[in-house]
C-alpha cells in the first residue's frame, strides 16, 4: 500500500492515510464460493494475482521484513486489478547482518539467498489456517519460510475458493495439514525431531509408509498441470529450508503456460460490499 497523506493532530498518535482499494479477497472469496461454489477469479487471473503476491513478498523478504500474517483478509484489491498486500501489525524487521547461504526447493533447482532463520521469535503468529508447519509444531526459529508457506495457502485459495486447511483448533489444523500433504517424515524434514511439540511428544506424528503420498492434495487440484502443482508443492513443502521463495516462484513455468497471466487491465471488477473487519475475521475463524 501506498501512504497519501500523514499527520499527527497531537502528541497521542500519528494517522496514515492509504490509496483507497475497495475490496479484501477475503469478502470476494467467501461471496463467490457462498453464491457459485466457486472462486471470483479465472485460473488467468488467479495467475497475475499471484504474480502480484509474490512480487510484493519477495520486495519485502529483500529489505529484511517478514509480513508474518499473510491470509486473503490482508490482501486488498482495486479496480485497476491491483493486488496490495495490508497490515504489518506482526510484521517483523530482521537486520541485514543475518544474511546467509540457504538452501530452498527452487523449481530450476538452484540455491537462492535470503536471510537467516530469526531466533527466538513468538510461534503465535500467521493465522490459524496459513500457519507454517515449523510454527504449528512450537518453532521459534524461523525464516522467509513463514511468509512463503502462506503464499501457497493463498494461491490455493484464489484456484478453489475456499480455505486449503481449515482447521478447527491447532491440532485439528496439524490433522487436516497430515491428511492433505502425508505425513512428514525424517528424510523429508531432518530437523522435525527437534520440533519443541514433537520432542515433548505433545504432537505424535504419524508413521510414513512407501505408500503414503498426497493423494488429497493431487484430487483438490486435479484440473491443475503439472507446473502448477510443482509451485504449490514447493510452497506448501514441510522443511522451511527446502521450501519455495517468493523469489524463485516468480520464475516457475507455471505462470508462462496457457493459460497465460491475464493482463491487470482486463482484471475483473466487483460492485462494493462494505463489511467491518471483525464480522469478516469472525466468520474465518482468524486467530
Amino acid at each position: 500500500m501506498s501512504y497519501v497523506h500523514i499527520f499527527c493532530p497531537s502528541r497521542s498518535g500519528v494517522f496514515l492515510v492509504f490509496e483507497y482499494a475497495e475490496h479484501d479477497l477475503a469478502t470476494l472469496v467467501d461471496s463467490c464460493y457462498a453464491a457459485h461454489g466457486r472462486s471470483p477469479f479465472r485460473e488467468s487471473e488467479t495467475k497475475r494475482l499471484s504474480l502480484q503476491l509474490m512480487s510484493a513478498v519477495n520486495y519485502l523478504h529483500s529489505r529484511h521484513i517478514l509480513h508474518r500474517d499473510l491470509k486473503l483478509s490482508n490482501l486488498l484489491y482495486n479496480h485497476r486489478g491491483e493486488l496490495k498486500v495490508a497490515d504489518f501489525g506482526l510484521a517483523r524487521s530482521v537486520p541485514s547482518g543475518s544474511r546467509r547461504r540457504r538452501k530452498t526447493s527452487t523449481l530450476e533447482g538452484s540455491d537462492d539467498e535470503s536471510f537467516g532463520q530469526c531466533k527466538a521469535l513468538t510461534h503465535k503468529v500467521v493465522s490459524l489456517w496459513y500457519r507454517p508447519p515449523e510454527l504449528m509444531l512450537g518453532g521459534l526459529s524461523y525464516d522467509v519460510g513463514v511468509d512463503n508457506w502462506g503464499v501457497g495457502c493463498i494461491i490455493s485459495e484464489l484456484l478453489i475458493g475456499r480455505p486449503l486447511i481449515r482447521g478447527k483448533t491447532e491440532i485439528d489444523q496439524i490433522s487436516k495439514m497430515f491428511a492433505l500433504l502425508g505425513p512428514p517424515s525424517k528424510s523429508l524434514w531432518p530437523e522435525l525431531k527437534e520440533m519443541p511439540l514433537v520432542k515433548s511428544g505433545a504432537v505424535k506424528i504419524p508413521v510414513r509408509s512407501d505408500n503414503d503420498s498426497a493423494s488429497d492434495f493431487l484430487e483438490t487440484f486435479k484440473e491443475l498441470s503439472m507446473e502448477g502443482l510443482s509451485l504449490l508443492g514447493g510452497l506448501l513443502t514441510y522443511d522451511p529450508s527446502k521450501r519455495t521463495t517468493s523469489s524463485s516462484g516468480l520464475k516457475s513455468a507455471y505462470f508462462g503456460e496457457v493459460p497465460f497471466p491475464a493482463n491487470s487491465s482486463l482484471m475483473p471488477t466487483f460492485p462494493t460490499k462494505h463489511e467491518t473487519r471483525s464480522t469478516r475475521e469472525k466468520s474465518r475463524g482468524s486467530n
